[in-house]
């Protein structure tokens, strides 16, 4: 089961949260590692999922709202 990705949140599809999958465009995707606090060597799979919590800005999350 994916739980979120972000540096120590162990939100997870289990415990009722929504997880949202990495952006595919590359500039967008970096901003989302960033913005989770990993460091430079964390490489995104398409297993990573960020969880519903406001990791990061509102605007870079609303992303997925465009599509």
């Amino acid at each position: 089961m994916p739980s979120c990705a972000a540096y120590c949140c162990n939100n997870s599809y289990k415990k009722g949260f929504v997880l949202l999958r990495f952006p595919t465009d590359p500039i967008l995707k970096e901003k989302w590692r960033i913005a989770v606090g990993r460091d430079n060597n964390w490489k995104v799979t398409s297993n990573h999922r960020l969880c519903e919590v406001k990791h990061f800005f509102l605007e870079i999350f609303n992303y997925k709202a465009k599509y």
